[in-house]
């Protein structure tokens, strides 16, 4: 009997090892996989953009050009209803801080629906250049296709540095590199 319950169990413990291990090469793949795909999604860094079109918060047409000789630009992706935004509008509202002293333009773009006013007036974004209802030129050209995204594009209008997601610490301080040498 107890010979019995000893191969059983070292039957399924083989079982079990051959089956992780099927399982861990399998996730490896469809990591890889999700990777290259995200990359196909975003803009890449070097590529020269158009001008962001859409409409203002008046609702006028808005054409914010993605070349300035005086500046470099950060474009912010949002979504008024992503919660991942949410969590990163501490690190963006960090960021906007140190405008001012860095001499970079800062640009939000909303993707999502329309951003109510008490919305606006909490992230403080009545006071910057937001793009709504961007032209499907725009949404092809720069990739909105997901939020919350951070695109830093040089004086030429070429992206220098994407940030997918909410920006980690890490991101962080990458990006406040990024914007004292795009300068």
């Amino acid at each position: 009997m107890n010979k019995s319950l000893l191969t059983i169990g070292m039957f399924v413990l083989l079982v079990s090892t051959v089956v992780n291990a099927i399982m861990i090469r399998e996730n490896r793949k469809l990591t890889a996989q999700t990777a290259s795909l995200r990359s196909q999604l975003m803009v890449s860094t070097g590529s020269l953009l158009p001008a962001l079109k859409g409409v203002n918060l008046g609702g006028k047409p808005i054409v914010v050009d993605s070349k300035d000789a005086e500046h470099p630009t950060v474009v912010f992706v949002f979504s008024p209803t992503c919660g991942v935004c949410l969590k990163n509008w501490p690190n963006w509202n960090s960021i906007l801080e140190s405008q001012a002293k860095s001499g970079w333009r800062p640009v939000f773009v909303n993707v999502g629906s329309h951003a109510s006013p008490d919305f606006l007036r909490s992230h403080g974004l009545e006071h910057y250049s937001v793009v709504e209802d961007v032209t499907n030129d725009t949404l092809l050209s720069y990739r909105l296709f997901h939020t919350p995204q951070t695109i830093v594009l040089n004086r030429r209008g070429e992206v220098e540095y994407i940030w997918d997601g909410a920006l980690s610490p890490a991101s962080m301080n990458s990006l406040s590199k990024a914007l004292t040498n795009t300068n």
